[in-house]
């Protein structure tokens, strides 16, 4: 059962509606979860903690973020999870998904994403930027 619910998803902005909830991304979310619940840990339930999915392009903005953002449309996640290290889900997105998303590893967690084309270049590389 997903621990992901539509407020995960919407602009942390206060003051817009946008959520858009991208079946990829989201699948890819649970399935992080999903392995370090039953297949590394097998201890049950791991937290998901997610910062940020959609922002509103004003919201994107006070965030110093690009316009041309995946999370402005959605296809871009925020997270970590509880109890296990930033690295471990890196390699883990890393080795699952070769090639195919952007994965970024940072201090305060994961930055996900699914775009493709058109905004960015896809397949993008994996970026080790501030793993620790």
């Amino acid at each position: 059962m997903s621990q992901l619910s539509r407020e995960d998803f919407k602009c942390n902005c206060g003051k817009c509606d946008q959520q858009c909830r991208d079946s990829e991304l989201n699948a890819a979310l649970e399935d992080v979860v999903t392995h370090f619940e039953h297949v590394k840990y097998n201890v049950g339930p791991v937290r998901i903690v997610v910062h940020c999915v959609n922002r509103c392009l004003d919201y994107n903005r006070k965030q110093n973020s690009k316009d041309s953002s995946y999370h402005v449309i959605g296809l871009a996640a925020d997270f970590h999870l509880e109890g296990v290290t930033h690295r471990e889900i890196y390699d883990y997105l890393c080795s699952k998904y070769p090639g195919m998303y952007g994965i970024i590893c940072y201090s305060w967690g994961i930055h996900l994403d699914v775009g493709k084309g058109g905004i960015n270049v896809s397949p993008r590389p994996y970026r080790k930027n501030h793993v620790g």
